[in-house]
C-alpha cells in the first residue's frame, strides 16, 4: 500500500515515461544517442534529486522513492534509465560519506542543473574483486595524485564529476587502502575513450575513463583514507535495489506488451488468450512481476526503516534481475516470429535485459554476499 505522496510520485514518473520516454526509445536505441534531454526534463520534474536532503534542494525522500521512480523508468527503457539512475549512485557517495562542505558543493549544484555524476570504480581487471584495483593515489603536498584506468563507466562521455576509487600507491592489494575521490571531469589529465558497443541499453553511455597524474585537494576525498570499500559497498547498495526496481519494470512492460499481443493475435480462428497454455503462461509471469516488485519494496523499506546490512537489497537485486529476463524471454516467445522482429519492443527488451543481472554486481556476487549475511545473522527473513 502506498501513501498519498508515494502514488504521487509514481504516477509523476509514470507520466513522464509515458511523455518523454516511450515516444523516443526505439529511435535512440537505434542511434545510440545520449538522453541528455530526456535527463534535463527528468531533473526539471524532480526526478534526479528526489533523494537529496531539502537543504540542498532535493526533497529528502529515501531509498523506497528511488524505487518507484526506477520501476516506471525501466518500464520505459531501462538504457535511458540506467543513464539517470547512474547519478543517484554518483552523488550516493557524497550523501553519505561526503562532510557539510562537500555536500554543500556538490549536492547544491547537483539540485540547482542539471549535473551527471559517474561512479569510477570497475577496472579491465577489477570488477567483482575490487581488491585488484590498480588506479593509484599518492600524497603529495595539501592535496592528491591519482593515476589509473576505469572501464565501462556509465555516462563518462557526458559526466560533470567522477566518484573515483583508488588503493595507495605501493599497496599490493587494494582493499586495505582504497580510498574515494570526487574528480570533477574537467581537471587536467582525465580523459575519456570512445564509447563501447553493446549489445543493448544503447541509450546508455558506457566508457573507459583515464587519470593520468590528476591532481585534487585533500577536500576531494570522501571519508578517510582506506574507506573506499566501505563508501562503494553502502552506495552500491542503494544502486542495486534501483536496478531491481527497474528490472520490475521492463518485466511489467514485456508481460504487457505479450498480454496485448495474445489478446488480438488469432489462430485457429481463436484469440491467444483463449488457450490454456497461454492463460498459465501469463498467470505465471504476472506472479513473479508482482513478487519481484514484493522483494524490491520490502528491501527498499528495510533499507529506509534502518535496518542493518544488506540481505534483503542482494537478494531482490538478484532475483529481479534474473526475472527479468525470463519474463522477456517468455513473452517475446509469446509473439512467436513477430517478437523476434523490431516492429515489437519485446527484441530490445530482451537485450536489455541481459546487463541486469551484470552491471554493479553480478548475480553470483548477489548470491555470495547473501550468504555471508545469513552466516552473521541467520536465515530468519
Amino acid at each position: 500500500m502506498l501513501a498519498e505522496e508515494e502514488r504521487h510520485l509514481r504516477d509523476l514518473s509514470r507520466t513522464f515515461t509515458e511523455r518523454e520516454i516511450l515516444p523516443l526509445r526505439a529511435r535512440l536505441d537505434e542511434t545510440g544517442e545520449f538522453p541528455a534531454d530526456v535527463i534535463r526534463k527528468a531533473h526539471s520534474a524532480g526526478l534526479l534529486q528526489c533523494h537529496v536532503p531539502e537543504e540542498y534542494g532535493g526533497a529528502g525522500q529515501g531509498l523506497f522513492a528511488i524505487c518507484l521512480i526506477a520501476e516506471e523508468l525501466g518500464f520505459g527503457c531501462t538504457g535511458i534509465g540506467t543513464s539517470i539512475l547512474v547519478n543517484y549512485l554518483g552523488t550516493s557517495t557524497i550523501l553519505l560519506f561526503g562532510d557539510d562542505t562537500q555536500k554543500e558543493r556538490y549536492l547544491s549544484e547537483y539540485c540547482a542543473k542539471p549535473t551527471l555524476f559517474s561512479f569510477a570504480c570497475t577496472e579491465p581487471d577489477a570488477g567483482s574483486d575490487m581488491g585488484g584495483i590498480r588506479t593509484a593515489y599518492e600524497r603529495r603536498g595539501d592535496g592528491y595524485v591519482i593515476s589509473g584506468q576505469k572501464a565501462f563507466i556509465t555516462n563518462s562521455t557526458y559526466a560533470d564529476y567522477f566518484t573515483v576509487f583508488a588503493k595507495r600507491k605501493g599497496a599490493s592489494r587494494a582493499l586495505q587502502s582504497l580510498t574515494a575521490f570526487v574528480v570533477p571531469r574537467n581537471t587536467p589529465g582525465v580523459t575519456v575513450g570512445a564509447p563501447l558497443r553493446k549489445l543493448g541499453q544503447h541509450a546508455s553511455n558506457t566508457a573507459p575513463v583515464f587519470f593520468d597524474g590528476v591532481q585534487v585537494p585533500a577536500g576531494a576525498r570522501l571519508g578517510r583514507e582506506g574507506e573506499g570499500l566501505k563508501v562503494a559497498t553502502h552506495a552500491l547498495a542503494r544502486s542495486r535495489l534501483a536496478i531491481g526496481a527497474a528490472s520490475v519494470g521492463l518485466a511489467r512492460a514485456a508481460l504487457d506488451c505479450a498480454f496485448q499481443y495474445a489478446r488480438q493475435r488469432k489462430q485457429f480462428e481463436k484469440p491467444l488468450t483463449d488457450f490454456q497454455v497461454v492463460q498459465c503462461e501469463i498467470a505465471d509471469l504476472w506472479e513473479r512481476v508482482v513478487a519481484n516488485r514484493a522483494l524490491v519494496h520490502m528491501a527498499a523499506r528495510r533499507y529506509d526503516g534502518g535496518e542493518p546490512g544488506f540481505k534483503h537489497i542482494y537478494a531482490a537485486k538478484d532475483f529481479a534481475s534474473k526475472m527479468a529476463l525470463d519474463v522477456a524471454s517468455r513473452s517475446l516467445a509469446i509473439l512467436g516470429a513477430y517478437g523476434y522482429t523490431r516492429d515489437f519492443p519485446l527484441e530490445k527488451m530482451l537485450r536489455d535485459s541481459r546487463v541486469l543481472e551484470i552491471y554493479e554486481g553480478s548475480s553470483t556476487m548477489q548470491r555470495l554476499m547473501l550468504f555471508n549475511e545469513l552466516l552473521r545473522d541467520g536465515t530468519e527473513p
